[in-house]
């Protein structure tokens, strides 16, 4: 059986940056958001089964990673506890400015007039997002690994080593 990485994060916050360097590493398959809420222990199995519908999983693949990124894809971690797989943790957070510059841009360049294009949703969905990643932290305290997300970009040697460490690869990131 597979473990399980998840980032808890939100939207702009160099998640797909992450989402690639994880799923590149030889140990770990799943690179974007498989946009899944996992309130069960059949949800991991059902994760498992999406992914290899469209993807492949690698041989000497240890961990499965998904990224949630918004409150309608919830973790509830005491409820998909398996003794069979084990989950890591990752907690992301981008500083607000530039979350929310980042999220009305991109959201102005799509077609017809999406919410988050608007300052007002944009600013609403970060609050909300750190809500819920602020309760979901409360419950799982001890229990996750927590990154800057500029890190990723400023200090990257850094950042990877400790991911590295975190997650018990057997090789570097």
């Amino acid at each position: 059986m597979l473990d399980r990485i998840f980032l808890i994060s939100h939207m702009r916050a160099n998640t797909s940056l992450i989402g690639h360097i994880l799923g590149s590493h030889a140990e770990i398959s799943g690179y974007y958001e498989m946009h899944l809420a996992y309130q069960t222990a059949s949800d991991l199995y059902k994760q498992k089964e999406i992914y290899t519908e469209k993807e492949t999983i690698k041989a000497g693949t240890r961990y499965l990673f998904d990224k949630l990124l918004h409150n309608s894809y919830p973790l509830e971690r005491e409820k998909i506890a398996n003794k069979d797989i084990h989950i890591k943790l990752l907690v992301s957070l981008r500083k607000p400015e530039q979350t929310i510059k980042s999220i009305i841009n991109l959201f102005s360049k799509k077609q017809g007039n999406h919410p988050y294009a608007d300052p007002q949703q944009a600013c609403r969905y970060y609050m909300e997002r750190l809500t819920t990643i602020n309760d979901f932290c409360e419950q799982n305290q001890g229990q996750y690994f927590y990154y800057d997300a500029e890190s990723i970009r400023n200090d990257t040697n850094n950042c990877l080593t400790q991911l590295s460490d975190y997650l018990e690869l057997s090789t570097p990131l």
